[in-house]
């Protein structure tokens, strides 16, 4: 079912920025990019995120500020079933120029600006606070919503716990034909990502040819085909190790593996440690 959006404020000819929360049945992927720097809370729902060349799974509470020109999206699994709310800021870098910029006051937003580019993904105390900031800021007009954004920056730019998304390496190739492009290649791994999808299935998806596809993905994402793959793969099995009590090979099975012995030798390999220790280290955490 489409997702229907609810716009609780919007954009008028009297705010110099946007600010949104969105309600609706999920989130649909759509791999996009905008001028404008955005910052997004997560109220309700969870699913995948996907910020230029990271992939990982988020829930309720993800705070992430994203840069000019960052592809992105957060999107639902198919079989969500829930609510799914996210409230938001988009706003341009003019929103400290001219002499602005000369005030001490403003120096720790523009290094925040600076460093965006590679999306910032808050946690810790400062979450709930800048949570309830957001609430409020979407019912403010005038120059109490103006304010109010700039001490939500500031907020941001004076914590510490933060965690940047995308590498250091990475570099968004901008266009619309190759927004097209990816965005259909992106979408499609998205949609069948628990079944086995090959590279002729891809390039076919692409219109292109198999070796033109692992370079136009290599260059877009800054991640080979198999490695993204398994990026969704592993999130999934992430998921189903915390969620539900199935062993680990039919967490393998169900997250788009077809063995056990290379599902545990993927899982070691992204994180460092194996499916059986993940799940007791975060059924651990949740009862402490």
């Amino acid at each position: 079912m489409k997702a229907t959006f609810e716009h609780v404020n919007s954009q008028s000819a009297d705010s110099s920025f946007y600010t949104y929360w969105l309600k609706q049945s999920h989130f649909p992927f759509i791999w996009h990019y905008h001028p404008e720097l955005e910052l997004t809370y997560i109220h309700k729902g969870k699913g995948t995120r996907l910020v230029g060349d990271h992939v990982e799974a988020f829930e309720e509470g993800d705070l992430v500020f994203l840069g000019s020109n960052l592809p992105h999206t957060w999107a639902s699994e198919a079989e969500f079933k829930g609510e799914a709310e996210v409230i938001g800021i988009q706003f341009k870098e003019a929103i400290i120029s001219g002499e602005l910029q000369q005030f001490p006051e403003f120096k720790s937003i523009q290094q925040l600006l600076k460093v965006s580019h590679r999306g910032i993904q808050f946690n810790g105390a400062i979450v709930q606070n800048i949570a309830q900031q957001l609430q409020g800021i979407v019912h403010l007009e005038g120059m109490a919503k103006l304010t109010s954004l700039w001490n939500i920056l500031d907020t941001l730019a004076k914590s510490k716990d933060v965690r940047f998304l995308a590498s250091e390496i990475y570099v968004p190739t901008l266009g619309r034909n190759n927004e097209q492009r990816i965005d259909k290649a992106l979408q499609h791994i998205h949609d069948h990502f628990l079944e086995p999808i090959s590279l002729e299935k891809m390039a076919k998806v692409t219109n292109m040819t198999i070796t033109s596809f692992c370079r136009f993905f290599k260059k877009m994402t800054g991640k080979s085909f198999s490695d993204y793959l398994n990026d969704l793969r592993i999130g999934r099995a992430c998921k189903l190790l915390i969620e539900t009590n199935l062993s680990i090979s039919e967490t393998g099975f169900k997250s788009g593996f077809n063995s056990t012995t290379h599902f545990n030798r993927m899982f070691l390999r992204k994180k460092g440690i194996a499916p059986s220790v993940y799940r007791s280290g975060s059924r651990a955490r949740q009862r402490g």
